[in-house]
């Protein structure tokens, strides 16, 4: 999850945009556009709205590159175009062997593997026979745990709690759960704690003295992650502006940073070291088998504002930008909720969301007992100063440094929601919270609606839920393509307003069909097939087609000087961990379709479909990108062959990281959590 700290790119990204429009407004206008900093058409959990964390009034019509925006917001910062340049605080390369650059020193041990030439060898004589078994074991575990960071996402999290009006039995239901990847074995320990005044049950990661989400004996609580900012950029004048260069061994460059009027060194710390070989490390073409690393540590640190992140020029003067993190050395403060859940001492709905405020980390944290439901957005949010735009990169002095921490009220938080349930899939916690400056993907199609759309229509056709029927729902939900139930349709609304090709209403025809039957892809009769597999190898081919045929404005940001600046990724599709549609260009691409039609609600002021305000210019452009994904799959004719050769499937299935010599087969590709509770509880003590 983003959590802020990218306030520099939206600075890169407003100078390429007055680039390429030549107007400032008109620049800012898109910017505002791809930010979705308060989107009104964003999916929410609660339907109460809160003020941002951010200033209490930020004036969404200022232009950051007008010069009189600084009148308003002087704590703000523009630094000059091209001028960022990145502060990289650790190098990690290859060492050791021919071409490569020396290792420093180690020591040398009976346990080292040494390679030469990528053949194995060990500093002491073992049988062949072992040897072999020893590489290929090791490889064997290298394949799976080589994306084992990037499987520790914390995006896919979900849940979903109904309240006890809705509820056949008059008790709240609840499924939710965390994702932690996919492993074997499970990275989460499942455990039962009993003894003093500690009674509960649930999952840790090992090392950690108590359950951190499951329940106590008469409530449950379970997170999904926050992703809200807690992380701000700051840039600080230099004592000595015109010597930019980092020049690592040196300690005092640059005479240091101004505070409160006076020159304060830097802290810096320069070390190498050698990072050994280990199981841990991924095999590419660069990195083989058995590769050693040089690791360069040149940490340079504000005392104040944290570490430096990189430098640039403001009116041709040279600055430093750091990171702030208002976590920083609080992390451990986290544990308070856990020890006090552990212990029970959470007695209802309250007392849990004046427990778990106390949470540091940016989640949001859900309740059920027997009567009520609760959901509160922790995080230590800092109250920002005046003058601060929660989306620019602000000075690093007094005047403009935090004011304290945002208190419970502040924060979103509800008990038992006049909607009738409460539902979150790591998206925006409430109306009015300012979307951290870099996460935009708080727009229009959000996959929360993939839970929320299922459970509205119940809820207005009178259903009242049981664990089944609740469970049967979340289970649906984590079959579903996003695109296909949100995006799609508007796509084909625009396409059947006039007359067809016969190849082109087909294609319209199965997508229709796979969009009525809910645009799963699942493969409910086990023949290694999905059900509607022509639709969703279509839906696969015509995505980014899509995007460049009626998206221009955005496109054109993906590649400036070799830097793609878009804010967020173009999709997130299935794949080994699980996870899928967390982030992409959904939002950008029905509201557009929607402006087209003449049905959007709230409409962009400068992003159009096709660039451009005639609708048939979209419907060319959206006719076209079809056509081309037709053509590209071998033609309609062909569309049962589409996939035969089972990729699909296989990309999208989900990998299990083995840590150890067993592993476990592939399983479908599914949405959901790795650890799910469904609960339903009817005493209190």
């Amino acid at each position: 999850m983003r959590l802020g700290g990218g306030e520099y790119k939206n600075v890169q990204l407003l100078h390429a945009l007055f680039d390429i429009t030549g107007d400032a407004d008109e620049a800012c206008t898109l910017w505002r556009d791809l930010r979705h900093a308060t989107n009104p058409e964003s999916l929410v959990t609660t339907d109460i709205s809160f003020i941002s964390q951010s200033p209490m009034e930020i004036d969404e019509s200022a232009c950051p590159l007008d010069t009189m925006f600084y009148d308003k917001y002087p704590g703000a910062v523009l630094f000059d175009k091209n001028s960022f340049k990145r502060h990289a605080g650790t190098v990690v390369e290859p060492c050791g062997r021919y071409g490569q650059v020396v290792c420093p020193p180690m020591k040398k041990d009976k346990q080292t593997v040494f390679y030469d030439n990528g053949e194995v060898s060990f500093d002491y004589k073992i049988s062949p026979a072992l040897q072999k078994s020893a590489e290929d074991a090791a490889k064997k575990s290298l394949k799976s745990i080589r994306n084992m960071r990037s499987a520790f996402s914390n995006g896919m999290s979900n849940a979903l709690l109904i309240t006890a009006e809705n509820s056949e039995s008059g008790h709240p239901l609840t499924v939710f759960g965390p994702q932690t990847g996919y492993f074997s074995p499970s990275m989460f320990l499942e455990l039962s704690l009993h003894g003093g005044d500690i009674h509960t049950r649930g999952v840790t990661f090992t090392g950690l003295p108590y359950v951190i989400i499951g329940r106590g004996i008469d409530y449950a609580w379970s997170p999904t992650s926050g992703g809200s900012d807690i992380v701000d950029i700051r840039v600080l004048k230099l004592c000595d502006p015109e010597s930019t260069q980092v020049d690592i061994g040196q300690a005092g460059y640059m005479g240091g940073y101004i505070m409160d009027g006076r020159c304060k060194p830097f802290d810096i710390h320069n070390e190498e070291w050698t990072a050994r070989w280990n199981l841990g490390v991924p095999i590419t073409k660069d990195t083989p088998f058995g590769q050693n690393f040089k690791v360069t540590r040149h940490m340079i640190r504000s005392l104040e504002y944290g570490p430096v992140i990189g430098f640039a020029n403001v009116d041709g003067i040279s600055v430093a930008l750091t990171r702030q993190r208002s976590t920083y050395m609080g992390e451990l403060d986290t544990a308070i909720p856990f020890m006090l859940a552990n212990k029970n001492d959470i007695t209802d709905a309250e007392s849990f969301i004046d427990t778990f405020y106390k949470c540091t980390g940016t989640f949001n944290w859900f309740y059920v007992d027997n009567k009520d439901i609760a959901y509160i957005h922790s995080g230590l949010y800092p109250e920002r100063a005046k003058g601060v735009h929660p989306d620019l990169p602000s000075w690093g002095t007094p005047a403009f440094d935090w004011k304290g921490w945002l208190d419970v009220n502040r924060v979103p938080h509800a008990i038992n929601p006049t909607q009738g349930y409460l539902a979150s899939w790591n998206n925006r916690p409430a109306h009015g919270w300012w979307a951290a400056d870099t996460n935009a993907a708080y727009g229009s199609v959000h996959r929360l609606q993939i839970l929320s759309s299922r459970v509205k229509k119940l809820l207005d056709e009178g259903h009242t839920f049981t664990r089944g029927s609740l469970f049967e729902l979340l289970s649906e939900a984590s079959t579903v393509d996003l695109r296909g139930q949100e995006v799609l349709p508007s796509a084909l609304k625009i396409l059947k307003s006039g007359t067809l090709k016969p190849e082109l209403q087909t294609a319209v025809n199965l997508l229709g069909t796979w969009v009525e039957e809910g645009a799963m892809r699942r493969d409910k009769d086990g023949d290694g097939a999905y059900d509607r597999r022509d639709a969703v190898v279509l839906m696969d081919s015509w995505y980014n087609k899509m995007i460049d045929a009626i998206l221009p404005q955005i496109t054109q940001i993906e590649n400036v000087s070799g830097e793609n600046l878009s804010l967020i990724m173009r999709d997130n599709t299935p794949g080994p961990e699980g996870s899928a549609y967390m982030e992409g260009y959904y939002g950008y691409l029905r509201t557009v379709m929607d402006m087209a039609i003449g049905r959007s609600k709230h409409p962009y002021n400068s992003l159009k479909c096709a660039d451009s305000d005639n609708f048939e210019d979209c419907r060319e452009a959206l006719t076209f990108s079809l056509v081309s994904a037709i053509e590209e799959l071998g033609g309609i004719d062909s569309r049962n062959s589409w996939g035969a050769d089972g990729k699909i499937e296989s990309n999208d299935s989900i990998d299990h990281m083995s840590m150890g010599l067993a592993g476990v087969p592939k399983i479908p590709w599914v949405n959901r959590p790795t650890f799910q509770q469904v609960i339903e509880l009817f005493d209190h003590r």
